[in-house]
């Protein structure tokens, strides 16, 4: 995944089609607000969450995780 936080969102994506993919993807499985209200700190909450998902049945394509670890990481992580 390129990205570049300076500049905003990484190379081809789209913050609101990726806000879309991560609210279609993670409502599957629970409210949204489950992921909104999660106490992230840093990059490896948000990939050990993925994982746990993923262990949980989440079924996504590796590019629309790098979307949605991007996503979160722009959005929760202080």
């Amino acid at each position: 995944m390129t990205s570049n936080a300076a500049a905003g969102e990484p190379d081809g994506y789209d913050a609101e089609a990726t806000r879309l993919l991560f609210e279609e993807t993670c409502s599957q499985r629970h409210e949204t607000s489950e992921v909104q209200n999660y106490p992230f700190t840093s990059a490896s909450d948000i990939s050990d969450l993925l994982e746990r998902m993923i262990g949980n049945g989440l079924d996504a394509f590796e590019k629309e995780l790098e979307q949605i670890s991007w996503f979160l990481s722009q959005t929760f992580v202080p």
